[in-house]
């Protein structure tokens, strides 16, 4: 007869989920704080509002952003279109905030930043189109309001898939918004509930 709990040291886990570290994500409310980034560039303004809101609303990854072109953003349809080569292409919806964005920046700024030849939506202050280096650093600037998390765009895309799943939304739905090819992938980021696993090993182990 054993007076000890042999479960009491047994760290509870779902092994599929040991790349997304649930504590270092961020609720809807603490990504919206990323818009408010002040910058040293006035003409920058909009365009820095635009790219990081594609992170935050639609969870696009840096590459998806650095890829966009002025014709890939629908107005009219209030949308985005996000071309994908492993058939994971997607068409997402605009959050009210962006359109307005994107007006300012298309009318006004880009004309004025560009200076050269290219479909790219996103110009550099330079005048050439924004590099994947540019977009990392529009997140990783404002680790300060963060401190104790990791900012950078890959948890910010965790972030914004878990609250999709958290509100409710179904598996396929949040793998058709990610554009994740396998269902697999996005089941990692259900998050597992520890307390419902320490009430079933209890009624196993019910040792006081």
């Amino acid at each position: 007869i054993r007076v000890d709990d042999p479960t009491n040291n047994i760290k509870l886990s779902d092994l599929s989920n040991r790349s997304i570290q649930f504590q270092d994500l961020f609720t809807k409310e603490e990504l919206s704080l990323l818009l408010s980034k002040k910058n040293r560039y006035e003409l920058l303004k909009w365009r820095d509002y635009l790219a990081i809101s594609f992170y935050i609303y639609q969870g696009l990854t840096t590459g998806e952003i650095a890829s966009l072109t002025i014709y890939d953003v629908s107005l009219e349809k209030e949308v985005v279109f996000i071309m994908d080569s492993r058939n994971c292409s997607r068409i997402l919806k605009l959050n009210p905030n962006q359109i307005m964005a994107y007006k300012r920046y298309i009318t006004f700024d880009r004309p004025t930043l560009i200076k050269c030849k290219s479909e790219q939506l996103f110009i550099g202050k330079l005048g050439q189109p924004e590099t994947p280096d540019g977009f990392h650093y529009l997140i990783e600037s404002q680790r300060k309001l963060f401190p104790n998390k990791k900012l950078n765009p890959k948890t910010v895309r965790q972030s914004v898939i878990v609250n999709l799943l958290m509100d409710g939304l179904s598996l396929i739905e949040v793998q058709l918004f990610a554009g994740h090819h396998y269902p697999s992938t996005t089941e990692r980021y259900v998050q597992e509930d520890l307390n419902e696993l320490r009430s079933e090993i209890d009624k196993c182990f019910p040792l006081k």
